[in-house]
């Protein structure tokens, strides 16, 4: 991860990406907003950037979430509140990663490869999270990975939602769960209703 002085100074990334797309190189460029949030929210602040992966999903949100309404006081995990508040100020568009949670939202089966990326979780308490909120939720919204790509398509400020898949089954799933769209109001209210909770 790199610091907002080396991406923003002069001849810093932001200066090489623009000389490389001046070049031709390609047409477009971004970031993957993973870090410190301040970090983050600075680079994209710049106005440098045209994309954005931001990490969202089920068990954290907050991403979503602005200064003026953040996460609720129970609620724990790395905050990245105010990410797509800065994206939406400057038109980035947002890749939502890690709408599975590796996988944890998808299914209590773990195939060893799981990796937690942000910080103040892990594996074991992401698993609990998601069982506590299934438990909740219950299982009329689709699949569990379903589900947890419908609650990605309530959120309007996300442009698009990357789904890794090992199989054409699950390829399948994911699809059949886009088609259903957006997850409905009372379900939002629900995991809503976990978060306020702490899981």
């Amino acid at each position: 991860m790199l610091a907002p002085n080396v991406v923003l100074r002069k001849g810093g990334v932001a200066d090489v990406f623009d000389k490389l797309r001046r070049e031709g190189y390609f047409d477009w460029h971004g970031i993957t907003g993973l870090g410190e949030t301040p970090a983050i929210v600075e680079v994209l602040e710049s106005g440098r950037f045209d994309t954005a992966q931001v990490y969202y999903n089920m068990l954290n949100p907050s991403a979503g979430q602005s200064a003026a309404q953040p996460m609720p006081p129970s609620w724990s995990g790395q905050s990245f509140t105010g990410i797509l508040d800065a994206c939406r100020r400057h038109d980035v568009g947002v890749m939502n990663i890690r709408v599975l949670a590796a996988g944890v939202l998808a299914t209590d089966q773990r195939h060893g490869r799981e990796v937690v990326v942000t910080r103040d979780a892990d594996l074991e308490r992401e698993q609990a999270r998601a069982q506590k909120l299934f438990a909740r939720l219950g299982d009329g919204y689709g699949t569990r990975a379903q589900t947890a790509i419908r609650y990605a398509l309530a959120n309007a400020d996300l442009s698009t939602i990357v789904v890794g898949v090992e199989t054409l089954a699950q390829l399948d799933e994911a699809l059949a769960g886009i088609a259903a769209g957006p997850l409905p109001e009372t379900a939002l209210e629900a995991v809503a209703t976990c978060h306020a909770a702490g899981f």
